[in-house]
Parts: structure tokens; C-alpha cells; sequence
């Protein structure tokens, strides 16, 4: 136990022998690579994986030390089951199947990617999400009760559902399609943003509250609620598309143009400088 061993950056290893492989995870004079395992018999070793469909995701787990090459759409599980912290932000990724396996997470930064979605019910230790400029169009995080920051912005997304995650202080939603959100029971949220969305339904358990918030931060055109079941973010029809691109450019609209933008939104103007765009219609 007092004696260093370093076998790292050996790719091919996957077993160590040792008398006792309990004890070996122990010794902090130890190195090895993360899947690398220990065992009192490695003839009759057996690597154990999780499927990783996406060779990006893959690939990013390799640049980690978590895996080696060449990929196979698979990862040792002993090198993620006990990881605590995982960047794969800006990696190309599609898919993040196999992040269920990753059970000890509590911090993932899957930023600017591709991803379209993301089942973490399996992480139930996870306590900071980051998961903007992706192509999320939903997001359940009811099973991840432990959260406490969560920074979704700048995806598809129409509604969440927050309510479970009372242990919230930080919520970033801003930039996304959202017409509903539910965000009672967060008692210790403390900064959030939800502008640049549609017209917008902030459920709450006390309007007041919400109002007298000083870090919370949404649109004219939102409003909290205590019921947004018969919540409607009726749009106006604008054929224009150079009208529309003006509005785009004034940021009264903020996604691709659709012929539309939200009544509610529209009835915020009060004044439009909208010359020199070729616009032939203001219907």
C-alpha cells in the first residue's frame, strides 16, 4: 500500500491482479487509467459496457480518459459509474445514450451540441445541468430532485415542468419557445431568466412573490399565474416576410420567420420604425 504504481496511459490494460481488489480502489498512491479495474483473477475478467450509439459522445469520452480507441459504441461502465463532474460541451453530439450508466453525475455540461433528447431520470444525484444551444424540444427533470442550477436556454423547448425541483436557485430558460412553465414549489429560486420566449404562462404558487423577485427576469408579455391551463399565445398573420424581419431585427420576434408573430407580443409596441426594409404589406 505504501508503494507508488503508476500504469496510466496504457490503453490495452483493462485488469490489474491483485491480492485484494477492494482495498487497491483505496490507495490514493495508485494511477491507472479510469476503466481500468482491479481483480483477484483477470483470466476470467469481464469488462462491463454501456451502449454509446454516437461516436462524438464517444469520442469525447475517449479525449477524457474514460475509454479507449478504436470506437465500438461502447464504454467501460467502471471508468463512469463513479464519475462526479462531465464536460462534453461543443463535441457534435446527437445523442447522449449511455449517460444513464453515468449513476454518480452531479455536474453535466452538454453545451453546444446537437442533441435532440435527453433522458437523465437514471442521474438522480445531479445537481447542476447545462444543456443550452442545443435542440432540445423537451426536457423532464422530475426524477432529478436534487438540482440546483439548470441552464436550458437557446432550445426548442415549449414547456417544463419545474415543480418537483425544489431544491432550484438558479433556472436559465431565455431564448427558447416556451408558452408554458411551471415553476411552483421553487421557494429557493433565486435567479431566473425566461425572456426572449413567446407569450409566456409562469406558473406559481404566490403572484405577489413572484413579481417582488429581483433576479427574476421575463418578458412584458409573460405573466405569472396561479392556473395556466387556458393559457392560448394567439398569433397574428403577417405575409410579409420583410415586415416580419423587421421585427425579427427590432426584437419583437426571435425565431425563423413563420408569416406570424404573437398577438401578445405585438400589442406591446408603441411605436415601429420599420422604413427602408421593401416592405409591401403591413397587413
Amino acid at each position: 500500500a505504501n508503494m507508488s504504481v503508476n500504469v496510466q496511459h496504457n490503453p490495452d490494460l483493462l485488469c490489474i491482479q491483485v491480492d485484494d481488489p477492494v482495498a487497491s480502489y483505496e490507495y490514493t498512491n495508485w494511477y491507472k487509467n479510469a476503466y481500468t479495474g482491479y481483480s483477484e483473477d483477470c483470466s476470467g475478467y469481464i469488462v462491463e459496457m454501456t451502449y454509446v450509439p454516437d461516436d462524438n459522445f464517444e469520442q469525447a469520452l475517449i479525449n477524457r480518459g474514460l475509454d479507449f480507441g478504436p470506437l465500438n459504441d461502447s464504454v467501460p461502465i467502471i471508468g463512469i459509474k463513479s464519475l462526479i463532474n462531465l464536460d462534453v460541451s461543443n463535441s457534435s453530439i446527437y445523442d447522449l445514450t449511455g449517460i444513464e450508466d453515468f449513476e454518480n453525475i452531479e455536474v453535466l455540461n452538454c453545451n453546444l451540441n446537437n442533441i435532440e433528447f435527453l433522458d437523465l431520470s437514471k442521474n438522480t444525484e445531479l445537481l447542476e445541468l447545462s444543456c443550452y444551444y442545443n435542440k432540445l424540444a423537451t426536457l423532464d427533470l422530475q426524477s432529478n430532485l436534487k438540482l440546483t442550477k439548470v441552464d436550458c436556454q437557446s432550445n426548442p423547448l415549449v414547456s417544463i415542468n419545474l415543480s418537483n425541483n425544489t431544491n432550484l436557485e438558479y433556472l436559465n430558460c431565455a431564448y427558447c419557445q416556451l408558452t408554458n412553465l411551471n415553476i411552483q414549489n421553487n421557494d429557493k429560486l433565486i435567479t431566473f431568466s425566461a425572456q426572449k420566449n413567446p407569450p409566456l404562462c409562469i406558473l406559481v404558487n404566490n403572484i405577489e412573490s413572484a413579481e417582488s423577485k429581483v433576479q427574476w427576469y421575463i418578458d412584458d408579455w409573460a405573466n405569472y399565474s396561479l392556473d395556466c391551463s387556458g393559457h392560448n399565445a394567439e398569433k397574428i398573420y403577417l405575409p410579409d416576410d420583410n415586415f416580419e424581419n423587421a421585427l425579427i431585427s427590432m426584437g419583437f420576434d426571435f425565431w425563423a420567420p413563420d408569416d406570424s408573430v404573437y398577438k401578445a407580443i405585438a400589442e406591446t409596441f408603441t411605436s415601429l420604425l420599420i422604413y427602408n426594409n421593401n416592405i409591401k404589406s403591413l397587413e
